[in-house]
């Protein structure tokens, strides 16, 4: 290797610097030797640096004995630049895919039932049945999610409160807000139901049949005062009329409290849903109309048919029925918020669960 002064040394040989003799690494110029800015931080003074100049031939040899020679500092700041802009494309394209999987063809509304006795829709009774109804063509299903009457929720304003006091305290346009904002998905309506109100369309399908335990018979018993002529024998398959399956769904008693109770409801409604499979489109608009008087809802008369054309294309297509609720196992705890109970929600691991599945295809679920 050529020096200044004419001399050359072989690439990796020791350097005479000083007066002294030490190994050159030529990985690292003699400028940023620690030794060297040492001295010159305190002494103040320049320190002679022998300049070392690489002929071709040389260079080629550092080069292909590895770890004993770095790339200029230009040359390795290119290197860094083009590592982070191909670490963005790569961020850029993951993102684009996520989205592009996005299952955009999913129209959700929420179905709200007020837990009372009364004969039509009261307007400051609590939403004690709060449930996400996703109608999902791309992949032919409906989806039914109950969200539990005690979860505790920011309203509109910021502020904590139970699920169940939303669309009292704020109305349609409150609750949709906030589960909007913490299930990530746009609602396209709602609508408000009495429990009462369901006990003829169940009638008008023909009941349902379902099995039942010692601890859900008792409690049906209760409900009813034992007064109804159709009362069940005793556990096991029971045919329900309206008014017995309305008591098996108000059942808080047996079972997990409000997870059960919500469970009871899906199981209610799945079995409706396959009795109107069999419905023709103007039997299912006419099944509507019977029962619409109790209800209250924010959608215009073509946003009915078109949930109604949408319900009827899915079930008449064989729509499987998915069952979801909020919260998911392991995403909550219990709370107190002022002298109430609560569940304290873990809200974004459940939006990301619910995301899981309206973007997964049902074959690859577990």
């Amino acid at each position: 290797m050529p020096l200044k002064n004419g001399k050359s040394i072989a690439c990796g040989e020791d350097l005479l610097y000083n007066g002294k003799k030490r190994a050159f690494p030529y990985r690292e110029h003699p400028f940023h030797i620690p030794e060297i800015r040492r001295k010159r931080r305190e002494t103040g003074k320049k320190i002679p640096v022998l300049s070392v100049v690489l002929d071709k031939s040389s260079m080629d040899r550092c080069r292909a004995r590895r770890g004993l020679f770095r790339l200029p500092i230009l040359e390795e700041r290119m290197v860094k630049r083009t590592l982070l802009c191909l670490l963005a494309l790569m961020l850029v394209w993951t993102c684009f895919v996520a989205y592009a999987e996005e299952n955009t063809q999913v129209s959700h509304y929420l179905l709200l039932g007020e837990d009372g006795y009364a004969e039509e829709v009261v307007e400051d009774a609590r939403t004690d049945t709060i449930v996400l109804v996703s109608l999902d063509t791309r992949y032919n299903r409906v989806i039914m999610t109950s969200i539990l009457r005690d979860c505790q929720i920011n309203n509109p304003r910021g502020n904590p409160t139970k699920a169940n006091l939303l669309y009292k305290n704020h109305g349609f346009e409150g609750i949709i807000a906030c589960l909007e904002r913490d299930l990530d998905v746009q609602i396209e309506g709602a609508v408000l139901v009495n429990f009462e109100n369901v006990k003829p369309v169940i009638d008008a399908l023909g009941g349902v049949d379902i099995e039942i335990d010692e601890n859900e018979y008792i409690a049906i018993r209760k409900i009813l005062l034992d007064d109804d002529p159709n009362m069940p024998d005793g556990p096991g398959l029971v045919h329900m009329t309206g008014r017995i399956a309305l008591a098996y769904m108000r059942d808080r008693s047996s079972g997990s409290g409000d997870f059960s109770r919500t469970e009871r409801q899906r199981k209610v409604v799945s079995q409706l849903f396959d009795k109107c499979r069999e419905l023709s489109l103007m039997e299912l608009v006419g099944l509507y109309n019977e029962v619409s008087s109790g209800m209250k809802m924010n959608l215009s008369a073509m946003d009915i048919l078109d949930v109604l054309s949408k319900g009827y294309q899915l079930m008449t297509s064989g729509a499987d029925f998915v069952e979801f609720h909020i919260p998911q196992d392991g995403t909550w705890s219990y709370g107190t918020l002022g002298s109430s109970s609560v569940l304290d929600v873990r809200w974004e691991k459940n939006r990301d669960r619910f995301h899981e599945l309206l973007n997964t295809p049902p074959q690859s679920q577990p």
